[in-house]
């Protein structure tokens, strides 16, 4: 004779009562609860030095100089690069918070006294994005005023920062587009043959056959690549 499964239960054996295995009992709901708040202080006191570690490393190496601090080419600081060399090592912190605390203890003081500073330091890494290749503080202004509401969680923050990013960073549907690891490759790989000083010839007088306007829109494309390419191994050495 075929029986039925029955459904698996958990028992509190606090209060005797019994609840499917997928939810939680009344005194398992509070003690999560408990748990939670308690976590929450815990990260509470350990952004506090967070914080600190912030305005050290920016004070200490951009001398307080906001512009430098938020730049996407402070890595061409010696003292900035001498300190991502120790990251992992002598300096126990990874690359990608370093240059997280660099750019919010530059913000903590362009910032200084506005609601910029009373923000979870989760909700200040959520809003960096909004900051762009542009270094765009009016940008990140709205998305400070965002995250500033009562209601305003690290998730609805994070949402609300997708759907905000510079235009450059999105496709023509409003998402981040995303650049494939062949199509990279191959940029790389053009990258390589331009080490020849035979390809570059050929490709100068290509371009110059072409007039002066194709000879400044290439030049102009050049130094957008080097800047996005400056950014992407900043943020390679983030990890």
């Amino acid at each position: 004779m075929a029986t039925t499964a029955t459904k698996p239960v958990i028992t509190s054996a606090a209060e005797g009562e019994s609840t499917p295995s997928n939810e939680l009992s009344p005194a398992q709901q509070r003690a999560v609860e408990r748990l939670r708040d308690n976590l929450n202080r815990l990260y509470g006191g350990a952004t506090q030095r967070l914080e600190e570690l912030a305005n050290t490393a920016f004070r200490e190496l951009f001398d307080g100089d906001v512009d430098e601090g938020l730049s996407p080419h402070k890595s061409n600081s010696a003292r900035y690069q001498a300190l991502l060399a120790m990251c992992g090592d002598s300096l126990h912190l990874d690359r990608g918070l370093l240059s997280r605390a660099v750019r919010i203890g530059a913000l903590n003081s362009h910032f200084a006294d506005r609601p910029w500073t009373r923000l979870p330091w989760s909700i200040k890494v959520e809003l960096l994005p909004l900051l762009g290749a542009d270094g765009d503080l009016k940008r990140l202004s709205s998305g400070i005023t965002n995250a500033s509401r009562a209601s305003a969680t690290v998730r609805s923050v994070r949402e609300w920062v997708a759907a905000n990013l510079p235009t450059d960073e999105k496709s023509p549907t409003g998402r981040p587009r995303a650049l494939s690891l062949a199509a990279t490759s191959k940029m790389f790989a053009s990258g390589r043959q331009l080490k020849l000083v035979s390809a570059r010839r050929l490709l100068v007088l290509r371009l110059r056959r072409l007039g002066k306007s194709a000879v400044d829109q290439t030049r102009t494309e050049i130094d957008v690549t080097i800047k996005s390419l400056t950014q992407l191994r900043e943020e390679l050495s983030e990890e």
